[in-house]
């Protein structure tokens, strides 16, 4: 069995809520007859991405997250076609990535353009690459520490 189950890519038709740099709530459009409906709210954590958090961190970090969570809300929001490639942990293994809290991974890019919005926030400095932290990239503190 394998570790990821992959899913389809579908088109984002809804941004609820960008809750910080790397996860949003989202209302995604199904095939046709894939459920009884044709949309389906999905909490998404960005894949192979990782941003500052907002409530652990240094000061430096909360105020980078809060930045992080403001860019990628204008990204998401800027009158955009978005798309959605999902995956989940599957059925054997423990989360990957998703913290834990059972969120869908995904991969977002502009589908008239293809730019991938973790390739947007990594351009800014407001994300890393997972499983790299996004502190021990970016905090002046901790990178600090760790020469």
């Amino acid at each position: 069995m394998t570790d990821m189950v992959e899913r389809y890519v579908y088109d984002i038709v809804e941004i609820i809520k960008v809750i910080d740099g790397d996860t949003l709530r989202a209302v995604i459009e199904l095939p046709s007859n894939f459920y009884r409906t044709d949309r389906m709210l999905l909490e998404i954590r960005l894949d192979y991405a990782d941003t500052p958090e907002k409530s652990k961190g240094s000061p430096f970090e909360r105020a980078e997250a809060k930045h992080a969570q403001l860019v990628a809300a204008e990204w998401l929001t800027s009158s955009r076609r978005l798309k959605v490639r999902t995956r989940k942990p599957g059925p054997d293994t423990p989360p990957v990535g998703d913290g834990g809290f059972g969120r869908w991974l995904g991969e977002i890019w502009d589908a008239d353009t293809g730019e991938k919005l973790a390739n947007h926030l990594r351009s800014l400095g407001l994300a890393s690459v997972w499983p790299t932290r996004w502190r021990d990239e970016w905090d002046p503190a901790v990178v600090k520490a760790q020469i």
